[in-house]
């Protein structure tokens, strides 16, 4: 595998070497590897992780080895599904496991590098969405495949680092040039009653275990009632039509494929 040296075009920027005292299994590693359902954003994560499943279908049909570019890494909990690939990491917090420091809006890599591009729950904590996707797509080779979650009905996380929230139309437009694979909300309105719900609970009891039974209950009855978007599905006309707005209008989050055209 190249050096991360040769993908920069900037031959004074410094790799990261070392990385201080970090913790060796940060839970939100598992979180996104596997999710549970004492997890409080379990419907949204386990939705976020039925996309990635998707994406590495995709990637499976690429040649190995690939580039791995993921944005705001944080502790790189995606890098195990790569074990042959080359994994960068950037990120602009030195607690991190991020092998370039670097701020998304200015990435230090040479044009058309990278094979699959990771973007998950960072585009919301970026000031400038359009310049971040502009580098992103000129760091990306033809055809790379890009993986982005985000959150929409969310509350202030990473503060005060918190700038945006998207709809799916905004996510459309941001990659109207490329193709959209897959676009979709995390939950149906009903399910996230009782995800808002969980929401609130950490809000006002943070991380106690104690309050794990009130997570499960509220994912198991947000699954249950997931199922109600089987309703009309094969049907037409007003009803229908209002019905499928109705239960895509309030998603907690939302997580997309693209694969970029140049």
């Amino acid at each position: 595998m190249a050096k991360i040296e040769t993908l920069l075009k900037n031959k004074n920027y410094r790799v990261r070497r070392g990385r201080g005292k970090l913790p060796k299994n940060p839970s939100i590693i598992r979180e996104r590897l596997k999710p549970r359902l004492y997890d409080y954003t379990y419907i949204m994560t386990l939705s976020f992780r039925e996309t990635f499943e998707r994406m590495l279908e995709l990637v499976g049909k690429k040649a190995s080895p690939l580039k791995i570019l993921d944005l705001g890494c944080g502790y790189k909990p995606y890098q195990a599904f790569f074990p042959n690939d080359q994994y960068i990491g950037v990120d602009l917090d030195l607690n991190s496991y991020a092998d370039v420091i670097a701020n998304n809006e200015q990435l230090p890599f040479k044009d058309n590098v990278f094979d699959v591009i990771i973007l998950s729950e960072v585009l919301e904590h970026c000031d400038n969405e359009y310049q971040v996707v502009s580098e992103l797509k000129r760091v990306a080779k033809n055809q790379a495949l890009v993986y982005l979650s985000i959150p929409f009905i969310f509350p202030l996380h990473g503060i005060p680092h918190d700038f945006n929230r998207f709809t799916k139309y905004k996510l459309q437009s941001l990659f109207k040039r490329d193709k959209i694979i897959l676009l979709r909300g995390s939950n149906n309105l009903f399910a996230s009653l009782f995800i808002f719900s969980n929401i609130v609970v950490r809000i006002l009891f943070g991380t106690l275990k104690i309050i794990y039974p009130i997570y499960i209950v509220n994912n198991l009855l947000s699954l249950a009632v997931g199922q109600l978007s089987r309703l009309y599905r094969d049907k037409k006309g007003f009803i229908a039509e209002y019905w499928d707005y109705a239960l895509s209008a309030f998603p907690i989050g939302y997580s997309m494929i693209v694969r970029i055209k140049k």
